[in-house]
C-alpha cells in the first residue's frame, strides 16, 4: 500500500517522464495556482537523466531539495525536451511575468512556468534580445540598475 507521499512522488515522476512535463509542489499538500515559478538560485538544483526512476526523484527531493527549501519556496521539476534531462529546483513564485523572466535571466535559467495558464515560458525568447533590452528588463524589477 502506498503512503500519501509515495503517491505524490509517483505522480511527480509520471509528470516529468514526458518531454516538457513538470510539477510544482510545496511543503504542504499543494502549490499556489497563480504566479510564475522560477528557480530560487543556482546551486539549489539537481539534474537527472530522463531514465531516472521514481526512487531517484524521491531521493533527490528528500535528500537535497527539501533541506534547502525555506518558507515561501517550493520544489519544481521540468523535463527539458531539448536535452531530455529532468531539472529539479528549489523555486520561488514571482507575481509577474516580467519579474519571473528577469529572475530567470539573471539566474541563467531555461524557462519559467506560468501557474495560471499551465504553460512553460522559455527564457531563450528573452535572450534573443540585445543587451540594452535585457538590462532594461532587469532594471525594471530592481535586479540590475
Amino acid at each position: 500500500m502506498f503512503t500519501e507521499w509515495q503517491k505524490r512522488i509517483h505522480e511527480m515522476w509520471i509528470s516529468v517522464s514526458v518531454p516538457d512535463g513538470g510539477f510544482s509542489v510545496g511543503p504542504e499538500a499543494g502549490c499556489p495556482r497563480v504566479g510564475y515559478v522560477v528557480a530560487a538560485r543556482p546551486g539549489y538544483e539537481r539534474i537527472l537523466d530522463s531514465h531516472a526512476s521514481a526512487a531517484d526523484l524521491r531521493e533527490s527531493i528528500e535528500n537535497f531539495l527539501v533541506e534547502r527549501a525555506a518558507p515561501g519556496r517550493i520544489v519544481g521539476g521540468w523535463h527539458n525536451p531539448a536535452t531530455g534531462r529532468i531539472h529539479l529546483d528549489v523555486c520561488v513564485i514571482a507575481r509577474s511575468r516580467s519579474a519571473a523572466l528577469a529572475l530567470a535571466l539573471a539566474r541563467h535559467q531555461f524557462a519559467v512556468f506560468d501557474l495560471a495558464r499551465s504553460v512553460v515560458i522559455r527564457v531563450p525568447d528573452v535572450l534573443g534580445q540585445d543587451e540594452p533590452a535585457q538590462s532594461a528588463l532587469l532594471s525594471s524589477t530592481g535586479l540590475r540598475g
